[in-house]
């Protein structure tokens, strides 16, 4: 096919799969932009927005590809370049006309959820939507970026704002929405080619000892929230945000007992989910399954200011605990996930044993019991930026994935934004817990995260 780039790799593939049978929509992540124009504030409308847009396209291929061949079976779909990306197709200012705004960034996470993304137009595997505000909320198809992709695009589209010099009286022509895509934009390579991803034979026997043993033999007791249901992209999102001072005390405190930051997440919401199982189970549940995000690129060397798909993941099931937050716990964690890290590259190379056969593998997971019960994914810190006088500035951050078919019940999202503050978006799908139980967690989250802060 004219513009094909190469085919999709192993973790690739599994996010392609997993979006066109239903079970997955796109990432997120959004960002508040305020300028400090010494004449006037700038609105972000097409004659400032467009321009950086372009930018990025013509810099970033993994927002000028679309994927082909996503349904052959066992064999591998590709990547093809676009010729051009019309961005008024992409681009959506959602409180257009209106002064205050009609949207909540909650809601409009939860609508952007239950968007997929249509493989076989010739649009890019991505788009925004820009509040009256100027909160920018980016969605991409996951098989083009994994979580810290959401942060480059950001970091990216901020230096061009700031690198294009238009006062407010500048319109947008036309011609403007329309960028060409450049031959030598080169796709990241896929994980495997970036970074050893052999299997040792602990590790596979142990996957095939999960996968084919009863789950009733092995994991009655550890709660994962309810059975996986009939694929549905609704997500329940609960925005959380959090000021830098709070985070600035947990810092500290996370120094001054040997935990970091992801640590003491895991464990403030392993002590908040614990009462809330024992109230509905008191006697059935000993432990909870939990999954924990963790960033390749240390291994395949590919810089946080680009988009790839380079992500794994450390799984553990945890006790219950009968007491509250112990700071030995989310030091224990830290060191047994730190230690873990390198390994975690062996679950992705195990999906070359699924041998193509993602669409089964998938549609096996319908009626099973969830393989998570919560998950945590920190992005960490935002970075720094590039500042300016008079510009641009990013004031908030929030990032969210979907994977709310069969995917841990309750996941909890973290972002560092560049003032030092933390946006914590907490999800679950639809049927995989009920409302008032993820409600009750995020309550009990935010309470428990706010007085760690305070001791």
């Amino acid at each position: 096919m004219e513009g094909y780039i190469r085919k999709a790799g192993i973790l690739e593939r599994y996010h392609i799969t997993r979006h066109y049978l239903g079970f997955d929509s796109c990432v997120i992540a959004a960002a508040k932009y305020q300028s400090d124009h010494r004449d006037a504030p700038l609105k972000l409308d097409r004659s400032v927005l467009f321009p950086a847009l372009a930018s990025l396209i013509q810099n970033h291929a993994g927002l000028a590809v679309t994927i082909i061949g996503e349904r052959n079976g066992t064999k591998a779909p590709g990547y093809a370049r676009l010729k051009s990306v019309e961005l008024n197709s992409v681009v959506r200012f959602v409180d257009e006309g209106s002064e205050e705004g009609d949207h909540d960034l909650q809601c409009l996470f939860e609508d952007e959820f239950t968007r997929g993304f249509e493989t076989s137009a010739d649009k890019p595997l991505w788009r925004l939507a820009v509040m009256n505000d100027g909160t920018v909320v980016f969605a991409w198809h996951h098989a083009i970026g994994d979580g810290l992709s959401g942060p480059a695009f950001h970091k990216n589209l901020l230096e061009a704002l700031n690198a294009i010099t238009l006062t407010p009286s500048e319109p947008a022509s036309e011609h403007d929405s329309l960028v060409q895509v450049p031959l030598s934009n080169a796709l990241q390579p896929a994980i495997e080619d970036m970074t050893d991803l052999t299997v040792s034979w602990s590790t596979l026997l142990y996957q095939i000892y999960n996968t084919f043993l009863p789950t009733a033999w092995l994991r009655s007791a550890v709660w994962s929230g309810n059975k996986v249901q009939a694929p549905t992209l609704r997500n329940n999102v609960r925005l959380l945000r959090i000021p830098p001072s709070t985070v600035q005390s947990l810092h500290t405190r996370c120094k001054e007992n040997g935990a970091s930051i992801t640590g003491a997440i895991h464990t403030i919401a392993l002590c908040t989910i614990s009462p809330l199982v024992a109230a509905s189970n008191p006697q059935k549940y000993k432990n909870v399954s939990t999954f924990t995000s963790v960033s390749l690129r240390p291994f395949s060397g590919v810089s946080k200011m680009v988009m790839c798909d380079h992500v794994s993941g450390y799984h553990i099931d945890v006790d219950l605990p009968r007491t509250g937050f112990q700071w030995t716990t989310a030091a224990e964690f830290t060191r047994t996930l730190h230690s873990s890290i390198e390994s975690t590259r062996e679950v992705i190379g195990s999906l070359k044993y699924l041998f193509g056969r993602y669409e089964v593998y998938f549609k096996g997971k319908i009626g099973a019991k969830r393989e998570g019960g919560f998950e945590v994914s920190n992005l960490g810190p935002f970075g720094d930026v590039r500042e300016t006088e008079e510009g641009w500035r990013i004031e908030e951050v929030y990032f969210a994935q979907n994977d709310g078919v069969q995917g841990s019940a309750i996941k909890v999202n973290v972002a560092g934004d560049p003032e030092g503050g933390m946006g914590i978006c907490v999800t679950w799908g639809e049927g995989a817990v009920d409302t008032a139980f993820g409600d009750a967690f995020v309550r009990g989250f935010e309470d428990g995260l706010k007085g760690l802060a305070k001791q």
